[in-house]
């Protein structure tokens, strides 16, 4: 079957047709070009269609026209091919700008930021992310007198005696971060399988009402309490230990106002009989900023 449908129409009118399985399908060209203006050339090989690549900033211009007028008559063809080793050479280039310079950290901070440079250049500090953990420990008074629910463990029994243990949190002045969870260990050889204790953080040291063996009770220094942490010992034949986490959220973040110090203090929430004179050391897994 020929391709091509006659029609009449006065003298007679031939439609470009193709036949597909029988069936004749009409042939139509691909135009373009401004108002009243159809290049009417089949596309081929050699005569392919332009493509223009744009962006919303302009900012990889493709062989792009720069007008209305232009961008409707343009005959500049662009392949995919082209258009993806220009994209690849701006990513080079980009990629290359990222990675130059020198980064050098200035001495002299007193602020909670850290004066950075590139090649000489003052520059905002990037994050640091550095994992610490810092360590400190309390050493309960050598007695053997049982503990209640609730008390606190401390270094004395004299409230006004209390030393508030602290570690280094912060790697500058004024420095913050976040505290994923707590260790506890202590050399106790027996007594505490299965007792939780509560630790609390605090960005300035509090006094407490009574002393070591008494009802937990801060008198003064509320105002500078950051979180707090549980855990549940685990008695071995060499000691005990136990992994403490948050009791709110994931993590306790914390921006201090002056020093690089936290302090920390220790509640029982179950009774138990302690052995005379033991330490209590405490782990802090800390990403630094």
């Amino acid at each position: 079957m020929a391709d091509n449908v006659a029609i009449t129409a006065g003298s007679g009118t031939t439609i470009a047709t193709d036949d597909i399985g029988g069936v004749q399908y009409q042939r139509v060209k691909v135009t373009w070009g401004p108002d009243a203006t159809a290049n009417d050339t089949d596309a081929a090989s050699g005569k392919a269609l332009p493509v223009q690549v744009r962006s919303a900033t302009n900012l990889i211009p493709l062989g792009e026209p720069t007008d209305a007028k232009s961008a409707s008559t343009d005959t500049t063809s662009v392949s995919i091919v082209s258009i993806l080793k220009q994209l690849s050479a701006y990513l080079a280039a980009a990629l290359a700008v990222s990675q130059s310079g020198t980064w050098t950290v200035q001495p002299g901070n007193t602020a909670n930021t850290t004066a950075w440079k590139v090649d000489g250049s003052a520059v905002n500090q990037p994050t640091i992310g550095i994992i610490a953990n810092p360590t400190s420990t309390y050493t309960r008074p050598s007695d053997t007198t049982a503990y209640a629910a609730n008390d606190l463990v401390s270094n004395n029994v004299t409230a006004g005696s209390i030393t508030v243990q602290s570690f280094t949190a912060a790697r500058v002045s004024a420095g913050s971060g976040m505290i994923r969870r707590l260790r506890l260990n202590t050399n106790h050889t027996t007594g505490l399988s299965g007792i939780t204790f509560q630790v609390r953080l605090w960005s300035a040291a509090p006094t407490y009402t009574n002393g070591d063996n008494g009802a937990y009770a801060v008198s003064t220094g509320s105002a500078g309490f950051l979180g707090s942490f549980l855990g549940t010992f685990e008695q071995q034949a060499d000691g005990a230990y136990c992994v403490m986490s948050t009791q709110v959220g994931d993590e306790l973040g914390f921006i201090l106002a002056s020093g690089q110090s936290i302090f920390w203090d220790m509640q029982t929430l179950v009774g138990f009989t302690p052995q005379s004179g033991k330490t209590f050391t405490i782990t802090a897994e800390v990403l630094q900023n």
